[in-house]
């Protein structure tokens, strides 16, 4: 009976550490929300916006992944945005944002 409720107690402790880690190596793949303006970053041959980035208020620029709602910030360019999405970095170091949902500032 004791031997079976250690190897219980050993299996539970057990799962809360692997749930614990994964946890940790989840946190960064969170949701973030980044304020700021939209800019053009790229042009196509008609002299029209095709990639934009969101540069805040401190300076951190976000090029903004074509993915999600990417492409509908084009047409915002100038616009004050709030934007929700997640983060990551590319080869160079500059941050990418995948755009789930935003808010134009009027």
């Amino acid at each position: 009976m004791l031997r079976e409720r250690t190897n219980l107690l050993t299996v539970g402790i057990s799962f809360l550490i692997l749930v614990g880690a994964a946890a940790l190596v989840g946190a960064g793949r969170g949701q973030v929300a980044v304020s700021g303006t939209i800019y053009a970053s790229a042009w196509d041959g008609n002299d029209r916006p095709i990639i934009v980035v969101i540069v805040t208020d401190e300076g951190d620029e976000y090029t903004v992944s074509q993915a999600d709602h990417g492409t509908d910030l084009v047409r915002f360019e100038a616009k004050s945005v709030k934007a929700v999405g997640e983060v990551s970095t590319d080869g160079r170091g500059k941050k990418i944002i995948t755009v789930n949902r935003y808010v134009i500032d009027d």
